[in-house]
């Protein structure tokens, strides 16, 4: 890598990564832009991650680049990388630059043990769409018939009647993998985490779940579950991101997977996040009755975006 660096950034980052946002509030490619303090108090190494290119050739070693990515946990797959964001500036953009944070990035996800690496694109996002063309990612829009969808953070009040919905504890691990196994019976699942696996790999760190509990039964059985995550975007700061969500059928018409929904809303609200998103395939009764209750954007309709995948195989390539 002639002329340049990639590392894990720092706190002492920030404020440099900041003027890279303000390059591109100028330019109008970004509207606002987080301030150095809120990267550190949003979490910075733990919330999220930041990858920085590093000019060597520059007596002060200014920044010329950077990749926002973050951790998160599939019920399907497990471990996994989200790449969020990621900006070269202009004199620095035929310089493979963006070709090597993402190489790196490739890098964490192998060490890591991650299933996947996934990211958003838009038509006109050169650096993404390159990754796609090094990578042979799987645009899984067009394969799996998924949109992403992101509202608003506004609560929705409803009562719940015959079931509570509550965060999951490891106490609860057992019971969610049995979910888990009633959709690998089902054929909805291929395979299915271990308690174990659930508790090693981050349940209230890396992601968390909210779960619906029988309240008319003696041993309260739990009867559906939701997936989330918190994330970060340089244009709207923190944000959560709904991964999985399963009701068992036989309360499928009890507005259980709504409740869930309502008590995600509300943990937005009370982290003060920018948005909250997910993915849908048509054929997913839940994801889309959020989005008709929740008046949400269709990012794939409204803005153009596609979502790709990158598999544990192909990131041990790099």
């Amino acid at each position: 890598m002639a002329g340049f660096i990639i590392r894990r950034a720092t706190a002492a980052d920030c404020e440099e990564i900041c003027q890279l946002f303000q390059k591109q509030v100028s330019s109008g490619n970004k509207q606002t832009s987080p301030s150095p303090e809120t990267l550190k108090k949003d979490g910075l190494g733990k919330l999220f991650h930041i990858l920085v290119a590093e000019d060597e050739k520059c007596a002060a070693k200014q920044l010329i680049g950077y990749l926002f990515f973050h951790f998160t946990f599939s019920s399907y797959k497990g471990k996994s990388i989200l790449l969020t964001d990621i900006y070269i500036s202009p004199e620095f953009n035929k310089k493979s630059v963006a070709t090597e944070l993402f190489v790196h990035l490739c890098k964490i996800a192998s060490e890591e043990d991650c299933a996947r690496l996934e990211w958003a694109v838009r038509e006109y996002d050169n650096e993404r769409n390159e990754f796609v063309a090094i990578s042979n990612a799987t645009n899984i829009m067009k394969m799996e018939s998924k949109r992403t969808i992101s509202i608003d953070t506004d609560s929705l009040l409803e009562s719940m009647a015959e079931f509570i919905t509550r965060r999951a504890t490891a106490a609860d691990c057992e019971e969610i993998c049995q979910l888990f196994q009633k959709q690998v019976s089902s054929g909805n699942k291929q395979t299915s985490p271990s308690p174990e696996t659930l508790k090693k790999d981050g349940l209230g760190r890396l992601f968390h779940i909210l779960i619906a509990e029988d309240q008319k039964g003696a041993s309260k059985q739990l009867i559906g579950y939701l997936f989330f995550h918190f994330a970060f975007s340089s244009w709207e700061g923190k944000s959560i991101f709904l991964i999985d969500v399963y009701i068992s059928p036989e309360y499928s018409k009890k507005s259980v997977a709504k409740e869930l929904f309502i008590h995600l809303c509300k943990v937005a609200n009370e982290e003060r996040c920018g948005f909250l998103e997910w993915k849908v395939r048509e054929n997913e009764n839940e994801k889309n009755e959020f989005a008709a209750i929740s008046n949400a954007t269709n990012f794939m309709k409204e803005e153009g975006r596609y979502k790709f995948h990158l598999s544990k195989e192909k990131i041990m390539t790099f």
